[in-house]
């Protein structure tokens, strides 16, 4: 739990930026000193966000480099890279074995390569790479990489991946697409597709895209959409049923956007979403452990006998007192100053279109038709669709103020061990706190 003290300039009312990590998500919320009652304490703003959170205690935690250590975490929710999948898909193919045992794509499916990206050599790639060697070429000699709208973008070639002569499975192959979110299915003539001809733990999403008229001046692009049932509608949408479109940078912004928030959609799917919260439950765990014993270490704690640790739990106590009744003292600061500890998700532009999704709004065009997949689902690209605890739950609290005509800044750590956890707040999709959709213009 991080928080931030101050006084509102127009009404002076005491109020606390406050950052919650738990387990479940991360909480961001400005609170008043009105809403919480008359003792404005972080134990009584911990339980005004999280009802249903038993906390027993907190745990004051003062050492060096305390900042570093939160924002480490934090830095886990920061999410600029993706991987995708481009699985080639020839008339007839219906079985996972015919699909990723393609030795070769065919020039239609090369221009369109061209179109979503850069064709580059695996040999020192400097940029992401999404498992790909770049040393000694073991998953081949090329990939296809794009940068859009500042993220790295990888895709997962299905023919440029290494074909293993005595694999009828192609596992190389599928052990990389196999582990993406979301892939693309690309078809020279419209022939039928099943998300269950990929038995996958991860892939929840699949765009179909069949060229019409390949290498000419007039080349466009049929693109069908497909999700499981547990995938929340994303944007945008597509323009029209069915959705065509012309060879050009409309359909590959369309596409890396879809791409892009199809992902951040996906960690809301049961499976990833669980996978998630347990990825950072054990990383919540594991600092909440490093700064207890860096405290105890900073304090002198771990090997004085029993006496000297109630004085120095008296200590900090008598520390935390201090810094907030310095608070209720303080004078001119900003209105709204920013956290002491960065939010967990770089600020994204809110809306991408009129009729798409965005982080704070559920709402889809009703003008697109939407499906999603079951177990006996043929998504067809000539009927376009779109569809679009563990460890302590708080663990940081850092206050500041000013008193007098100087400036005082105290820092202090706050955890805790919590018996229930809410599952308050928003989840956190690829550790952040709220997924933001990139803009399609």
């Amino acid at each position: 739990m991080s928080l931030k003290f101050y006084k509102e300039e127009d009404d002076n009312e005491k109020c606390a930026r406050v950052i919650v990590r738990l387990t479940s998500g991360t909480l961001h919320h400005l609170v008043y000193e009105s809403q919480v009652g008359d003792i404005f304490t972080p134990l009584k703003i911990a339980k005004f966000l999280v009802p249903d959170l038993n906390m027993s205690h907190l745990y004051p935690v003062v050492c060096p480099q305390t900042s570093d250590l939160i924002a480490e975490y934090d830095e886990h929710s920061l999410v600029t890279t993706f991987k995708f999948g481009l699985i080639y898909q020839k008339f007839g193919q219906v079985t996972e074995e015919s699909l990723f045992g393609n030795r070769t794509h065919s020039p239609g499916m090369e221009e369109f390569m061209h179109l979503l990206g850069q064709v580059i050599p695996l040999a020192n790639h400097q940029g992401y790479r999404g498992g790909l060697d770049t040393k000694h070429g073991q998953t081949g000699e090329y990939a296809l990489y794009e940068t859009f709208r500042g993220r790295e973008i990888i895709f997962h070639v299905s023919t440029l991946l290494p074909y293993v002569e005595n694999d009828p499975q192609q596992l190389q192959r599928k052990c990389h697409i196999g582990n993406d979110i979301l892939a693309i299915v690309f078809q020279d003539t419209n022939t039928p597709f099943s998300p269950d001809m990929i038995a996958s733990h991860f892939l929840h999403a699949f765009i179909v895209v069949q060229v019409i008229d390949p290498c000419t001046s007039d080349t466009k692009y049929k693109v069908s959409v497909t999700s499981r049932d547990d995938v929340p509608l994303f944007g945008p949408s597509l323009p029209s049923t069915p959705a065509i479109f012309s060879k050009g940078k409309q359909l590959k912004e369309f596409l890396l956007a879809k791409l892009i928030n199809g992902e951040m959609a996906c960690y809301k799917a049961k499976k990833i979403c669980s996978l998630h919260q347990r990825t950072r439950a054990t990383l919540l765990e594991n600092v909440t452990h490093e700064l207890k014993m860096r405290t105890e270490e900073y304090m002198s704690t771990s090997c004085c006998p029993k006496q000297e640790l109630q004085t120095s739990s008296k200590l900090i106590t008598k520390l935390t007192r201090k810094a907030l009744g310095t608070k209720s003292k303080s004078q001119g600061l900003a209105q709204q100053p920013a956290p002491l500890i960065a939010p967990t998700q770089q600020p994204l532009p809110s809306n991408i279109a009129s009729n798409t999704l965005t982080s704070n709004d559920k709402s889809v065009d009703n003008s697109t038709p939407v499906r999603k997949y079951s177990s006996n689902t043929v998504l067809s690209v000539s009927s376009s669709v779109d569809s679009t605890s563990m460890g302590s739950s708080l663990t940081t609290s850092s206050i500041s103020g000013v008193g007098g005509a100087k400036r005082i800044k105290t820092s202090i750590i706050i955890g805790g061990h919590s018996t229930t956890d809410s599952g308050h707040g928003d989840s956190d999709h690829s550790l952040t706190a709220s997924p933001q959709l990139v803009k399609y213009n």
